[in-house]
């Protein structure tokens, strides 16, 4: 609190909470699968959402960030059909 400053010369005082987390097992093998399932799970709560894989130690930042980089390039694969392809004639 600022010295000299009282609760009436605020309009209002905002407190921020703990972001609760949740974490989630994902395997290599079902990135995709693995993704819509937490989004499904946890697309409403407002926590952070930390990654690790079946069979491995790391858990937090590291695994989490490799987590949503793997999936959104598996998001970019053409095989998908969720992009044109520069190369495909256009509609």
């Amino acid at each position: 609190r600022v010295q000299g400053s009282s609760p009436q010369d605020r309009p209002s005082e905002v407190r921020i909470g703990r972001i609760q987390r949740q974490k989630i097992r994902v395997s290599r093998g079902r990135l995709l699968g693995s993704a819509m399932r937490a989004l499904e799970l946890y697309a409403g709560h407002r926590s952070m959402l930390e990654v690790e894989y079946y069979g491995e130690a790391g858990t937090g930042l590291g695994p989490t960030l490799e987590f949503f980089t793997l999936v959104s390039q598996e998001l970019q694969s053409s095989k998908l059909g969720l992009w044109r392809d520069s190369a495909s004639p256009s509609a």
